[in-house]
Formats: structure tokens, C-alpha cells, sequence
């Protein structure tokens, strides 16, 4: 049972750290960002890292839509 358990963890840390390397990768080009903007770098790139470029069109283009 601990093993399962370890293991699961495993599985979770490195999609969290997967997704916190590539959110310091992007956010280094700004050279530094207010803390009141910071939740907004981090929606857009949890946006983006969760779904392909072809999801985000999508999703982005029917929202235009609806304006």
C-alpha cells in the first residue's frame, strides 16, 4: 500500500514540476512581472500548457465568437 502510494506521488510531482519549469521558462522573457499581474502569467500559461495550439485556437476563437 505505501508503494502505491509513493508512486502515485511520483506521478503527481513531476507533472507539477514539469508545469512549474516551463511557467519559470516563460515568465523568464519578462524580466520580472508585478505581483498583482502574477495570476494572470499564470492562468495563460496554465492555458497553454494544458492544451495543444490547435484546443487553444479553438476554445479562443469561440469565445470570440460570442462577442
Amino acid at each position: 500500500l505505501n508503494r502505491y502510494k509513493i508512486v502515485h506521488f511520483k506521478e503527481f510531482d513531476s507533472l507539477i514540476i514539469k508545469f512549474w519549469a516551463y511557467l519559470e521558462m516563460r515568465l523568464d522573457k519578462y524580466k520580472g512581472i508585478l505581483r498583482e499581474n502574477f495570476i494572470y502569467y499564470l492562468k495563460e500559461s496554465e492555458f497553454k500548457f494544458n492544451y495543444t495550439k490547435e484546443e487553444q485556437f479553438k476554445t479562443i476563437w469561440s469565445l470570440w465568437l460570442r462577442l
